[in-house]
Order: C-alpha cells, then sequence, then structure tokens
C-alpha cells in the first residue's frame, strides 16, 4: 500500500464495493503513503469527509493490513 499511486488506492476501494469512496480520493490525489497516515479526523478536518464515509475509509483501510499482516 506504500507504494500505491492514486489510480491504485481508486482502484482497490472500487474492489471494496466503496467506489464513491475511491472517487473521492482520488479527486484528492490521495496516494497509498497518504492513505496509511489518514484518520478519522484529518478525513474530516482536510478532505471533508463525513464521519461514516472517514470511518468507512479507515475500516476498509485497517481490515486490508490485518489481512495482509495474518499471511505475512
Amino acid at each position: 500500500m506504500l507504494h500505491w499511486s492514486v489510480a491504485d488506492v481508486s482502484a482497490f476501494f472500487e474492489s471494496k464495493d466503496a467506489e464513491a469512496l475511491g472517487q473521492r480520493l482520488a479527486a484528492n490525489s490521495v496516494q497509498g503513503a497518504d492513505l496509511l497516515r489518514l484518520t478519522v479526523e484529518s478525513l474530516k478536518s482536510d478532505l471533508s469527509f463525513n464521519t461514516f464515509a472517514a470511518q468507512k475509509v479507515c475500516n476498509i483501510r485497517d481490515e486490508f493490513l490485518g489481512e495482509c499482516g495474518a499471511e505475512g
């Protein structure tokens, strides 16, 4: 995830049935390194996500990272 491009981030969220979130992140040029640093609060304050969407972004990311940790 660290080296993902904006397009990779968008495609990831599309694959998780969250295309609108990926489009919104892409519109803000969020790359993988950015995605790793984002918090619910930063999504809300810096990118103007509502609370539900911000939590969903973080949950989807964290679930993926947990799956990667279990495999690796």
